[in-house]
């Protein structure tokens, strides 16, 4: 059984990150470390799973989420304060697969820390995403892992980016959720509920209004689709898991 790495200095920040994990997480053993530098030098193979709390000290955290990085390609979930700001663009610039608020409630760890494993797990086997999707007032790099709204670009995290991805082509086209939550969790009994907890960050990302989505509109019951006003059309309402898996470009 692989292990779970904790990287924090406050023990009440760890215990909670353990018991939301233990809620659903099939690594049930736990390493816990408080400093950046013996986290990075704990990372071997038995580990499956780092959880890194940004705020031991952020130079340390940075400079060990960059060592792991380097040296690793275990999936790396990042806890910070603001995980929109600054700590959101270093640390996935540095190769963090994912970020959560320290405000985090438990279905929303457990679902980003089964979405980077998933798909750590999944890219051995296939992981060809588009390059590069534009359409009009909205553009994807996945290179870059970047999304651009109009004159403002955010960073994405490797689940976000997938999401994005299929989204975008699906081509205005309605994508069923279980194509969405197959990337992801595959078939994990909460897989919707995930999903939901993603739609709702990536609105907060690209949405001048996420209550009042203008791109990634809900088909209650059925899927998501995105839409691109400057498209200038109406698309037809059905989209396949295909239409997630071209240009054969994998995801580094």
């Amino acid at each position: 059984m692989l292990t779970t790495l904790i990287v924090a200095d406050q023990p009440l920040l760890a215990d909670r990150v353990e018991a939301a994990l233990l809620l659903g997480w099939p690594m049930g053993v736990f390493q816990h470390e408080t400093k950046g530098s013996s986290a990075a030098a704990a990372v071997n193979d038995d580990i499956g799973l780092v959880v890194l709390d940004l705020g031991i000290e952020s130079r340390d955290a940075l400079d060990a989420l960059a060592v792991v990085r380097r040296h690793s390609a275990v999936p790396i979930l990042a806890i910070s304060e603001d995980a929109r700001g600054s700590d959101r663009e270093q640390s996935l610039g540095l190769g963090a697969d994912e970020l959560v608020r320290r405000s985090f409630s438990p279905i929303e760890l457990l679902a980003r820390a089964k979405a980077i494993v998933g798909h750590h797990r999944a890219s051995s086997v296939d992981d060809r995403l588009p390059a590069s999707c534009d359409g009009g007032g909205l553009a994807l790099d996945v290179a870059a892992r970047r999304v651009r709204v109009g004159d403002a670009t955010v960073r994405l995290s490797r689940p976000e980016l997938i999401l994005m991805s299929c989204l975008i082509a699906g081509e205005g086209r309605v994508v069923p959720l279980r194509s969405l939550t197959a990337r992801l969790w595959n078939r994990d009994e909460n897989a919707t509920a995930y999903l939901r907890l993603y739609v709702r960050r990536l609105r907060e990302e690209i949405e001048a209004d996420p209550d009042l989505p203008r791109y990634l509109l809900t088909e209650r019951g059925v899927g998501y689709r995105l839409i691109v006003p400057e498209m200038g059309r109406e698309p037809p309402r059905s989209a396949t898991m295909g239409s997630c898996l071209v240009n054969r470009l994998r995801l580094a």
